[in-house]
């Protein structure tokens, strides 16, 4: 419950939640080839904006106690690419859209924006 109020007190969560994005996904699952393998996903949130942008977002509800917010945010970009870089790979090859990824966690009410490359 703490998660999901964080969420709604803030702005930029809801915006994430918010049911007016196009194409709204939630818990969405995709297989992906990588390499010979397959890899099954879940995705936590996607949506296309009002500028046809295909969002990708990753909820980490995991608690920060300590003092440098930005640090933990980069170590977790950091720690969680492998999987967003999938998650990119998996959607630039059902559709043709400009996608963009993000990790937003709720009790920092921090939403990290990153656009992994291909």
């Amino acid at each position: 419950m703490a998660v999901l109020t964080e969420a709604l007190s803030d702005l930029q969560g809801r915006w994430l939640l918010s049911g007016e994005h196009r194409e709204r996904l939630n818990e969405y699952a995709v297989t992906a080839a990588d390499g010979g393998r397959f890899q099954r996903l879940i995705i936590d949130r996607a949506f296309v904006d009002a500028d046809g942008v295909r969002w990708i977002i990753d909820f980490k509800t995991s608690s920060h106690e300590g003092g440098d917010r930005e640090a933990f945010a980069r170590s977790e970009v950091e720690r969680y690419s492998p999987h967003r870089r999938a998650y990119r790979l998996a959607f630039e090859w059902l559709e043709n859209k400009v996608v963009r990824t993000a990790l937003y966690f709720p009790l920092l009410r921090l939403l990290q924006v990153v656009d992994v490359g291909t």
